[in-house]
């Protein structure tokens, strides 16, 4: 397939720069939130951690869970805010033992950004 003026590899350079965000796609080369969704997430479990930490150097009293107070039962989320505290303090066999499914979403969300971050320095993609 041959443009005016332009080569059938650039055509295709082009194409394939754009489904992978480059400079020649619809968003202009800026950056977008879209593109960066593990790096926000990171971001956001940053900002939750510090807002707990204040919350608790402060004696806040943190949210409680209703399925627990009107059931008993823990819900899979109970153990969430103290397991991200113990992240605060670098501190990951505590953060598994007070809510082990937060803990590998943490993990999970971590390795992530890392290999999106490789991916975006070096140009070359972590699993082929």
């Amino acid at each position: 397939m041959k443009t005016e003026g332009t080569s059938a590899k650039e055509v295709e350079r082009c194409s394939v720069e754009v489904q992978r965000g480059g400079k020649d796609s619809v968003a202009g080369g800026r950056f977008s939130l879209l593109a960066a969704h593990p790096v926000a997430l990171l971001i956001g479990l940053g900002f939750l951690a510090m807002t707990a930490n204040v919350a608790m150097r402060w004696q806040v009293p943190l949210p409680f869970c209703a399925l627990r107070k009107l059931t008993g039962i823990p819900c899979p989320a109970c153990g969430s805010t103290r397991s991200l505290l113990a992240w605060t303090h670098l501190d990951p066999v505590a953060a598994f033992l007070f809510n082990p499914l937060f803990f590998l979403a943490c993990a999970g969300v971590a390795v992530w950004a890392m290999a999106w971050l490789y991916e975006r320095t070096t140009a070359r993609p972590v699993l082929v």
